[in-house]
């Protein structure tokens, strides 16, 4: 499934290549309410250190070269902008040797307000 597609036009500085991709995703909510939950709604590793399911999952995650060869990316940090561990978690999932590929892990129940 391809997600988008920008002209180079858009993007003249990315000529040649990019030296980095970066993905993401929030919750938010007005000022003073709760905030809504993520994904599933439950975080990742809700079950213990080895339980991922209960989270969301983003997997097969693959990139495009410039001769349109799709590869997996050499390496993820995975953080947040605003950690808020009580109320979101995202985990680096990877596991070269199942079938789900690149991925990461992520949710959580919501409920903080700012």
């Amino acid at each position: 499934m391809r997600i988008g597609y920008w002209p180079g036009s858009l993007f003249k500085s990315l000529a040649s290549k990019a030296s980095q991709v970066v993905w993401g995703g929030s919750a938010s909510s007005p000022a003073n309410e709760p905030s809504p939950p993520m994904g599933s709604g439950h975080p990742p590793f809700e079950g213990g250190d080895t339980d991922v399911e209960s989270g969301a999952i983003v997997k097969n995650i693959q990139l495009v070269s410039d001769k349109l060869m799709y590869y997996e990316p050499i390496s993820y940090e995975p953080s947040m902008a605003e950690p808020r561990m009580d109320c979101y978690q995202v985990t680096n999932g990877w596991n070269g040797k199942d079938h789900l590929g690149f991925k990461f892990y992520f949710g959580g129940r919501g409920g903080c307000t700012s």
